[in-house]
């Protein structure tokens, strides 16, 4: 599996986010037409971390999420959802393994053109990647 797909599944099987946006969760862009809310994610940038003994596997990456809705309300359930789902996310059991996510910064938003409440927000995700 790749990054992206490791946190998709995170995401979809994460019951609380999953109730509010079934199974609406996208790497890059949601296709057109998509129902609201739904949460679309990419990566930032990605170092991977090495020492003076070569590549050890571990990758820091950040990741941007957005968490589009149509009212307030729904906008931070959502977004309250999926903090929980990555706040020190840890998976050893996934290809690649998840060695640790943080939150570092969000912000609020508003689409004037869509008419949508809007919450970015920014990840850390650690992971070790087959080398």
């Amino acid at each position: 599996m790749s990054i992206e797909q490791v946190i998709i599944a995170r995401l979809k099987g994460f019951a609380e986010l999953n109730n509010l946006i079934a199974g609406r969760v996208y790497s890059g862009i949601a296709p057109k037409g998509t129902a609201n809310p739904l949460v679309m994610f990419q990566e930032i940038s990605s170092e991977p971390i090495r020492t003076m003994g070569g590549d050890t596997g571990l990758v820091r990456a950040r990741y941007q999420f957005d968490v589009y809705a149509k009212g307030s309300e729904s906008r931070i359930n959502v977004t309250t959802a999926l903090k929980k789902a990555l706040r020190r996310w840890k998976d050893g059991t996934t290809e690649p393994q998840i060695e640790v996510c943080y939150i570092q910064s969000s912000a609020d938003m508003f689409e004037d053109k869509e008419r949508l409440y809007r919450k970015r927000i920014d990840v850390e995700v650690n992971y070790v990647e087959s080398l």
